[in-house]
């Protein structure tokens, strides 16, 4: 396959980049929720989840800024128009979910008055304290969470379904 149906290097990296880190991240949102509350390590994976977020929201805007400025590839031909209206369904949804989620996790913690570190660097609230922002937001982000994995799962199974049913191989564009 030539470069010219691929995307370009800087949004293969971004894709794999973000995904190794949502997929992450969501995973360790999954588990401390579940945690005990004296569990000492369920203060550090919030610690750990709130910084990933700050990186996973700045590697966002990089992304969408790339993809607003680069040729995207055609499909392949064999591709049906119901597929593709599919496929760009669940991008859309993606990027959807790749802002609400980092921006709810911020406004939850400073509208609830915890604030946000950035591997310990202090991050701004912009955000005075709200506990009924922040209850909203967490529910935003907790709901969010689900449907974002739900989303990822429907991409990976998409891809499945292209490479073993109809033999495309849409990962060659990746």
């Amino acid at each position: 396959m030539n470069t010219v149906n691929k995307y370009n290097i800087y949004m293969r990296i971004a894709h794999w980049l973000l995904a190794v880190l949502i997929i992450g991240a969501l995973t360790v949102g999954f588990i401390m929720t579940d945690m005990d509350a004296a569990n000492p390590l369920k203060r550090e994976l919030y610690g750990m989840h709130k910084s990933f977020g700050v990186l996973i929201l700045a590697l966002v805007v990089i992304r969408f800024g790339i993809r607003l400025a680069s040729k995207i590839p055609p499909y392949p031909k064999e591709l049906n128009r119901r597929d593709i209206l599919l496929s760009h369904a669940v991008v859309v949804l993606l990027y959807c979910l790749m802002f609400i989620m980092p921006i709810s996790g911020y406004i939850m913690s400073t509208a609830g008055g915890y604030g946000v570190m950035f591997f310990g660097i202090p991050v701004p609230s912009l955000v005075s304290k709200d506990l009924v922002l922040s209850s909203f937001a967490q529910l935003l982000h907790n709901y969010a969470g689900y449907f974002f994995a739900a989303a990822i799962i429907l991409h990976l199974l998409g891809t499945i379904k292209h490479y073993l049913v109809e033999k495309i191989n849409l990962l060659n564009r990746l």
